[in-house]
């Protein structure tokens, strides 16, 4: 159960992390913040948690999130970073600069390569699932993270297979 956790705690700074970060989600939060009104009209936290699931399973099913999630796998894994991922997720680059020599990188520019094509991949996974992402910022806005958790949990325990690229 704790490697579920683990997991957990993972995917959801993942998505977090890129709704907070992102330059193609920040447009999404700016609309909303100025627009207060569209956070009063998505609805209920039960109404949008279905609404959400039914998207993120639906993204999940698409061939831009599988090609972005299984790039993003394979860069991770080639980095061998032992330490907490969420410190260098955003932007690995510099820690492979520092240890290139723990990596199985053939040298620091196919790093570099694989990390743009990493983001483009998922910049073609927002447009295709823009609705979701938009969706998922105005819940954390709305009802905080825990409506996140709770899908991710759900996901998880009852849709595993779904998360395989």
């Amino acid at each position: 159960m704790l490697k579920k956790s683990h997991f957990i705690c993972f995917f959801l700074f993942l998505i977090c992390s890129s709704v907070a970060f992102s330059q193609e989600i920040s447009p999404y939060y700016h609309i909303l913040k100025k627009q207060d009104s569209t956070l009063e009209n998505i609805g209920s936290y039960d109404e949008v948690y279905k609404e959400l699931k039914s998207l993120y399973l639906n993204q999940l099913d698409t061939e831009s999130y599988k090609r972005k999630a299984r790039l993003r796998n394979k860069f991770f894994r080639k980095m061998n970073y032992k330490g907490d991922i969420s410190e260098i997720a955003l932007d690995p680059i510099p820690w492979i600069e520092k240890n290139y020599f723990v990596t199985t990188f053939t040298n620091i520019e196919e790093a570099k390569s694989e990390w743009e094509i990493y983001l483009t991949a998922q910049k073609e996974d927002r447009l295709e699932n823009e609705k979701y992402y938009k969706l998922q910022v105005a819940a954390l806005m709305k009802f905080g993270p825990k409506i996140i958790v709770s899908l991710m949990e759900d996901i998880v325990l009852y849709h595993p297979d779904k998360l395989k690229p």
